[in-house]
């Protein structure tokens, strides 16, 4: 059990949940990659959407190991991030020396995912099952959801051309809504404790003392 205060513990929660929300994005922008390299830089780079796809997931990943570190040292808990991040860059090297001469920049990526990857696990598990933060089960089923629901309009209208923007924005615009009618996003905004400032000191006392 954690032995953070009930409203540390809380808005840690609330955090993990909004960073679950980048799901569906992500989704998103990973289904409109090829058309998103078309437009960026042409025809000649078409066989880099395979790397923007998985790098995005890559980088999302890193994201939520800073934040994750973040809360571990918030939390007075600052060198278990080496638990976290330790094993992933084993993992990464490992990757690194067995992918790259078969697969070359296209191994390089995968051993990054997967690194970033188990660092987000280890992660998730350190402040879960030792403090207590975690993401709701009813958010994940949201978030499942909202996922879906942008491969399903990936399926019906594929996003290619300057539709891919639009299909992301449109995705994006979806997934804001379903956070703030699962009332995730509303909790983040409306329910936020304030600590109170400590009072300045009076400069007469200071200059009495």
């Amino acid at each position: 059990s954690s032995d953070l205060p009930e409203e540390n513990v809380r808005m840690g929660s609330a955090v993990l949940r909004i960073g679950a929300w980048l799901i569906p994005p992500a989704t998103a922008a990973t289904l409109a990659a090829p058309a998103l390299v078309l437009v960026f830089f042409g025809p000649a780079y078409a066989a880099a959407a395979p790397l923007l796809s998985i790098l995005l997931w890559a980088g999302i990943a890193r994201m939520a190991i800073t934040v994750s570190a973040a809360m571990l040292a918030g939390a007075g808990r600052s060198s278990w991030t080496l638990w976290a991040v330790g094993p992933a860059v084993l993992v990464a090297l490992v990757g690194y020396l067995t992918l790259i001469p078969r697969a070359g920049a296209l191994g390089a990526a995968w051993s990054t995912a997967v690194a970033s990857a188990l660092g987000v696990v280890l992660s998730l598990w350190l402040l879960g099952h030792r403090l207590n933060m975690t993401i709701s089960r009813v958010t994940l089923v949201w978030v499942s959801g909202a996922t879906a629901l942008a491969v399903l309009l990936a399926t019906m209208w594929p996003p290619l051309g300057g539709w891919a923007f639009g299909y992301i924005g449109l995705t994006c615009l979806l997934t804001v809504l379903a956070a703030l009618v699962n009332g995730d996003l509303r909790w983040s905004l409306f329910r936020v404790t304030r600590v109170p400032s400590s009072p300045a000191p009076n400069p007469i006392e200071c200059t009495m003392t």
